[in-house]
């Protein structure tokens, strides 16, 4: 199910960006995360949700009845529906002309948000602001991201859910799809430039990206049945874009093309 609240929000204009924070049991690295917004120099035009997706951890459950007696962010609740509900539903209750999901885990470094509002308000075509990042955890290396080219990003993701969103963008694709489970990110990238959403990449570290045994992204990834659900799922939404760029790949190297053909019916037998 496509974004479950796709009313239009009305913008405090003196809240420039929203960080969208969705928890879930991860109350051991979200004050870090919060920490990382309060750091940042334009702070005072900021605003932090946090949505409890229906943590049960103990730890966790008491670092979010401290957020909420203090006024560093709003905590919002719900029963566990997974990130895209949470992030939605903090979306929904969120003021600012911009967005910016940050996972519970990961941190934003000082210089990204201010960035990319000076690129968002210089041009109304841009939809979506990226960066690249600092992998760290189980793994400490820059994690490089590419300049924006649609037939690549059709085959294969390659921009992160951090990253600083129009939120005209956001409500004109409907929010996030509650269906998927990890792929999210992708099909909102794919549905923004469906609309003719354009998209900005700062080649530099701007929030770092904790890599983590027991994550979602690391879960998704040992389910075969998950990845082959929101795959499918994605193709289907987004087949005109697939052929598009199925065609392209075809022109430029017939045995590029081939080899993707292959891999495709390969994912559709899974």
């Amino acid at each position: 199910m496509v974004g479950e609240n796709p009313s239009v929000t009305t913008v405090n204009m003196a809240v420039r960006c929203s960080i969208i924070i969705p928890c879930y049991n991860d109350g051991r690295y979200l004050p870090e995360a919060i920490e990382s917004v309060e750091r940042c120099p334009e702070r005072a035009l900021l605003e932090t949700i946090v949505c409890d997706d229906g943590s049960t951890d103990p730890g966790t459950v008491e670092v979010l009845a401290d957020l909420e007696r203090s006024d560093r962010c709003l905590v919002v609740r719900q029963k566990h529906r997974g990130a895209c509900a949470a992030r939605n539903a903090a979306v929904a209750r969120s003021q600012g002309e911009y967005l910016l999901p940050l996972d519970a885990d990961n941190t934003i470094l000082p210089g990204y948000i201010s960035q990319a509002i000076t690129i968002l308000d210089h041009d109304p075509k841009v939809g979506v602001v990226y960066a690249d990042a600092v992998r760290r955890g189980d793994e400490h290396r820059i994690w490089r991201m590419e300049p924006f080219d649609l037939h690549r990003l059709v085959l294969r993701n390659f921009i992160d859910m951090c990253s600083v969103v129009r939120r005209k963008t956001w409500e004109k694709c409907g929010g996030l799809d509650t269906d998927l489970t990890a792929l999210e990110d992708w099909d909102l990238w794919l549905t923004a430039a469906e609309k003719g959403w354009h998209f900005t990449h700062i080649p530099r570290p701007l929030f770092t990206y904790r890599v983590r045994g027991d994550s979602l992204v690391h879960s998704f990834c040992r389910d075969e049945q998950l990845m082959k659900h929101d795959h499918l799922r994605v193709w289907e939404k987004h087949f005109g874009l697939f052929l598009a760029a199925l065609d392209a790949k075809l022109r430029r190297d017939e045995s590029v093309g081939r080899r993707l053909l292959r891999r495709v019916r390969a994912l559709f037998r899974w």
